[in-house]
C-alpha cells in the first residue's frame, strides 16, 4: 500500500511520482519550494521525465513496444523491484532530515532571512510556534512512516517464510517417505527418484556429523583458550623490538622480554633459546615465574611461531563416558574424520550393494558404487599415509606406560579419579608430539612405576620440550639443558641436574669474588661505572629440620602388624592380606609399586587411621607418630586458622602434635623456610607448598619417633626437596614412606618394599636399580600385548574395508 501523500511546506512544492516516493529525476519541486513554487515531480514512479518536460510525463505518441522474453519480463520486475526499494529509501532519508534553514539566504517564505549577529547563536525562543508545530508533525510523520514501513518489511519476510516452510515440509515428507521404505523394504526397493533423494539425505548427515565433530573440537579448543586467557588476564608481556615470529623457524628465540604482574616484575630483559630436538628443565623458587611462562607461551603471548603446534598440560580430561583410548585417539581430529568417514562409506557400501535395478536405475546404482568404492580406496591410502592406523598402537603403549591396566583404557574417562584424568590429559599430550611439549611438573600426578617409564619415554623425544619439575632424578635423566629462573632473568646450562649443581656453583663463586673486588675497589676510593657495579648473588637456600625423637617408648618399641588384612569391602577379595612385620627407630622403607595396589592403605594401617579386617596393629604404650598426608588431612579442618593459631590450637595440643608457645611455633614454621609474612595468614590462602611446610612443622613440634610420610615431595620446588633429604637423612628415628622420587629413596637409605595388591604378600627389592629393571620389562610385557591387541583391530578395519571394496568390484 503506498504511503499517504504529504502536505508540502507552505510556499514549497513536493516533488513526487506516482507512487508517492520523490522522483529521481523530476521536476524542480525542490528549486521551486526555495522560492514560494509548487514544483511537480515526475509521472513515472520516479522516473527520470523527457528532457524539456516539466512534468515528467513520458512523451506520447510512442511506438508500440515489442513484446517481451519470460526472462526479460522477470529482469524488468526485478529492476523495478530495486528501483521502487530505492526510492523507498530515499523518502525515509528526505523525511528523516530535520528542517533546516535555507543556504542561499533565503527564508521559506521567499523572503530575505534576516542576518545573525556575528559570534551570537540564534536562541531556541526565537523559533515561531508555528515552525515548532511543523517540527513536531514532521517528526510524527516520519515516525509513522518508519512504523508502516517496518510493518510491510515483517509481512513480506512472514510470507517468504511461509512459502519456503511449505516446500520444505513437502521435502520432508518425501524423505520421511523413502527413509520408513528403507527401514521396512530396504534400499534395493527405491526408485530412481527416491534413490537420489536418500543419497542426498545421507550425504547430508554426513556431512552434518563433520559439522558437530569439528564443532565439538573447536568449542574445547577454544574453552581452553578462554580459560588460558583469563588465567593470564593480570599479566603484562613486553618484547624488545617487537619481535615477530620468525616463519619456518626450526628454533625458537626470545630477547629482551620482560613479564610484569599486579605492578611486579617477574621477568627483566630475559633471553631465552629452545632448539629443536633439545629438551630443557626450567627451575626457580616457588612463586618466581615458572609456571606462568609455560602459560605465557602456551597461549601465545610471547611470539612464538605459527606453525608451531603448542601442547601445555595442565587440566584434567573431561569426565566424559568416551571410552579412554578413544578419548586420547580423538586429540587427532585428521583421523577422527578419516575414520568417521571410512564407517559411513562402508555403510553406504553396504546399503548399495544389496540394491538392484535396470536401465537408469542400474546405471545410477553403478555410478555410485564406483564413487563410493574411489573413496573408500582414497580414505584408506590417507589412514596409511598419516600413520593413524598405527595410531591406536601408540596410544595404548603410552597408556600402559602411564599405569592404565586394560579394562581402564577401554572403560569410561567418567569412571577415572581426579589423578588418573590428569594422566588421560598427558598421554593426549605425549600423543599428538608438539612442536613444544610444556609439562608442569608432570610426575605429581604419577607412581614411581609410571615416572620411570616417562623417564625411559622422553628420552625420545624428538622435538623441544620444556618442563617444570622437583623431581632432580627426572631431570637428570631426561634433560639435555637446563633453564634456571634468577635474579629475574633466565641463565642456560649444559647438562642435566647435576652439572647444572656444579655450574651454578661455579658462577656464584665467580660473582662473590667479583663483588669482593668491587668492595675493596669502593674502600681505595675508586669510582665505579653504573654498568660496572656488580651486585651480590643472593643464593635462594632452604633448611629444613626435623627435632630429634622424644624418650623412647617402653620395651616393646615401635609398631608391629599381626597376621593383618584389608579391603575397603570389608570382605574378600582383600587388597593387602598376610602382613607381618615390625617398624622402629632403626627401620628406614619406601614403599613402591602401581597405583592401586595399596601403598598409601598399608601406610594408613601402620599409622591406625584404618582398622585391619583382620589381624591387629599394635603401637607401643608411649611411640610418637609423625603423619603426612599428600591432601593435608591433618590441617584440612583448620584452614580458616593461622599456621600460627593452628600450631597452639588445643585440639592440636590434646594429640601432642602442637605447642603451647607461639614462638615456638613461629620457631617451627621457619625451620621449615615458611616466610614470615605467612605465618599469620589464613591457612586457605597459602599455596601448596606453603601448607606442605605448615604439616612439617606440626609434625616436628610432637619430635616424633618415627615418621610415616606419604607423597612428601609434591608441592615442593627442587632446593626444598633437596632440604628435605638432608633432613631425613639426618632425623634418627624411623622412617616409612611412599615417594616417587626416585632420589629421595636412594638418598635416604631406604629398603624397598613392592606392593603388588589383589592380595599378594609384600615383596623385596635388594636395590633400586634392580627394582627400575623389573619395573621396565614388566611395562615392556604389558606394552606389547596392548600394541598386540590394537595391530589386531587395525588389521580387521583394514581387512573389512579391502573386502568391501572387492565385494564391490574394486579390489584395493
Amino acid at each position: 500500500r503506498p504511503p499517504p501523500a504529504m502536505a508540502p511546506k507552505k510556499g514549497g512544492g513536493a516533488s513526487t511520482g506516482s507512487g508517492g516516493y520523490p522522483a529521481a529525476g523530476g521536476g524542480a519541486g525542490a528549486a521551486a519550494a526555495k522560492k514560494g513554487a509548487a514544483g511537480t515531480g515526475g509521472a513515472g514512479g520516479g522516473k527520470k521525465p523527457d528532457k524539456g518536460s516539466g512534468d515528467g510525463k513520458a512523451p506520447g505518441g510512442a511506438a508500440k513496444k515489442p513484446e517481451k522474453s519470460a526472462a526479460e519480463t522477470k529482469a524488468a520486475k526485478k529492476q523495478e523491484k530495486a528501483a521502487e526499494v530505492a526510492a523507498r529509501q530515499a523518502a525515509i532519508d528526505q523525511m528523516l532530515k530535520p528542517p533546516s534553514e535555507p543556504s542561499d539566504g533565503s527564508s521559506e517564505e521567499g523572503e530575505a532571512a534576516p542576518k545573525r549577529p556575528a559570534g551570537k547563536a540564534q536562541p531556541a525562543e526565537a523559533k515561531s510556534k508555528e515552525q515548532r508545530a511543523q517540527e513536531k508533525e514532521f517528526e510524527a510523520r516520519t515516525r509513522e512512516e518508519m512504523r508502516r514501513q517496518r510493518e510491510e518489511r515483517l509481512a513480506e519476510r512472514e510470507r517468504e517464510r511461509a512459502e519456503k516452510a511449505g516446500g520444505a515440509s513437502s521435502k520432508d515428507a518425501a524423505l520421511a517417505a523413502v527413509l520408513e521404505k528403507v527401514e521396512r523394504v530396504g534400499a534395493s526397493k527405491l526408485s530412481n527418484k527416491e534413490r537420489r533423494l536418500y543419497a542426498k539425505h545421507l550425504e547430508a548427515k554426513e556431512e552434518e556429523e563433520r559439522e558437530a565433530a569439528t564443532r565439538t573440537q573447536m568449542e574445547q579448543l577454544s574453552s581452553d583458550a578462554r580459560r588460558l586467557e583469563e588465567e593470564l588476564r593480570d599479566f603484562s608481556v613486553s618484547v624488545a623490538g617487537g619481535q615477530e615470529p620468525t616463519a619456518g623457524a626450526v628454533d625458537l628465540r626470545l630477547e629482551c622480554f620482560s613479564i610484569s604482574a599486579g605492578g611486579q616484575r617477574l621477568l627483566e630483559d630475559a633471553n631465552l633459546t629452545l632448539a629443536q630436538g633439545r629438551r630443557y628443565g626450567l627451575l626457580g623458587p616457588n612463586g618466581a615465574g615458572k609456571t606462568t611462562l609455560l602459560k605465557l607461551l602456551a597461549g601465545r603471548r610471547l611470539p612464538v611461531p605459527e606453525a608451531w603446534a603448542l601442547g601445555l598440560v595442565q587440566q584434567e580430561a573431561e569426565a566424559t563416558e568416551t571410552p579412554v583410548v578413544d578419548e586420547v585417539l580423538a586429540a587427532d581430529s585428521d583421523r577422527r574424520r578419516l575414520l568417521a568417514e571410512e564407517a559411513e562409506l562402508l555403510a553406504k557400501l553396504d546399503e548399495l550393494d544389496t540394491g538392484g535395478g535396470t536401465g537408469d536405475g542400474a546405471e545410477a546404482l553403478a555410478e555410485a558404487l564406483a564413487e563410493a568404492c574411489r573413496r573408500l580406496a582414497a580414505v584408506g591410502d590417507a589412514l596409511e599415509a598419516s600413520g593413524a592406523e598405527a595410531a591406536e598402537a601408540r596410544v595404548r603403549r603410552i597408556l600402559c606406560g602411564l599405569g592404565f591396566t586394560t579394562a581402564m583404557a577401554e572403560g569410561p574417562v567418567s569412571r577415572l579419579s581426579g589423578g588418573w584424568r590428569m594422566r588421560v590429559s598427558l598421554a593426549k599430550a605425549l600423543f599428538l608430539e608438539p612442536h613444544l611439549l610444556l609439562l608442569d611438573e608432570p610426575t605429581n600426578h604419577l607412581d614411581l612405576d609410571a615416572v620411570l617409564w616417562l623417564d625411559d619415554y622422553l628420552c625420545s623425544y624428538k622435538k623441544t620440550l620444556l618442563v617444570v619439575s622437583h623431581d632432580a632424578d627426572f631431570l637428570d635423566s631426561v634433560c639435555t639443558d637446563i633453564v634456571h629462573l634468577e635474579e629475574k632473568g633466565l641463565h642456560q646450562y649444559r647438562g642435566g641436574y647435576t652439572e647444572f649443581k656444579k655450574a651454578h656453583a661455579q658462577r656464584v663463586r665467580e660473582r662473590d669474588k667479583e663483588f669482593k673486588k668491587q668492595q675493596e675497589d669502593k674502600k681505595a676510593g675508586k669510582k665505579l661505572h653504573p654498568d660496572d657495579v656488580v651486585q651480590k648473588l643472593k643464593d635462594y637456600v632452604v633448611k629444613f629440620h626435623f627435632f630429634p625423637p622424644s624418650a623412647q617408648g617402653d620395651d616393646s618399641g615401635g609398631i608391629s602388624v599381626h597376621d593383618a588384612a584389608f579391603s575397603y569391602s570389608g570382605k574378600k577379595p582383600w587388597l593387602l592380606k598376610g602382613l607381618n612385620f615390625r617398624v622402629d627407630a632403626s627401620t628406614r622403607v619406601a614403599v613402591v609399586g602401581s597405583n592401586g595396589a595399596g601403598k598409601s592403605t598399608l601406610l594408613s594401617l601402620v599409622g591406625k587411621v584404618l582398622e585391619p579386617c583382620e589381624g591387629e596393629v599394635v603401637h607401643a604404650r608411649r611411640v610418637t607418630i609423625g603423619r603426612y598426608s599428600q591432601h593435608f588431612d591433618e590441617i584440612a579442618p583448620a584452614l580458616q586458622l593461622s599456621a600460627v593459631d593452628f600450631l597452639t590450637s588445643h585440639e592440636l595440643r590434646r594429640f601432642g602434635a602442637g605447642t603451647e608457645s607461639p614462638e615456638l611455633a613461629h620457631k617451627c614454621l621457619g625451620q621449615f623456610g615458611l616466610p614470615s609474612h605467612a605465618h599469620s595468614r589464613p591457612m586457605k590462602e597459602l599455596s601448596g607448598g606453603q601448607k606442605a611446610r605448615v604439616c612439617f612443622a606440626s609434625i616436628t613440634c610432637r619430635k616424633p619417633e618415627i615418621l610415616i610420610l606419604d607423597e612428601p615431595t609434591n608441592h615442593l620446588d627442587i632446593e626444598s626437596v633437596e632440604a628435605l633429604i638432608d633432613a631425613l637423612k639426618k632425623f634418627k628415628g624411623g622412617l616409612m614412606l611412599v615417594s616417587h622420587d626416585a632420589r629421595l629413596i636412594q638418598a635416604a637409605g631406604c629398603d624397598l618394599w613392592i606392593c603388588r595388591g589383589a592380595g599378594e604378600p609384600i615383596g623385596r627389592a635388594s636395590s633400586f636399580e634392580e627394582y627400575r629393571r623389573e619395573v621396565l620389562k614388566e611395562l615392556l610385557k604389558r606394552q606389547a600385548a596392548a600394541e598386540a591387541e590394537a595391530a589386531r583391530r587395525a588389521a580387521a578395519r583394514r581387512q573389512r574395508r579391502a573386502e568391501t571394496l572387492r565385494r564391490s568390484g574394486r579390489a584395493s
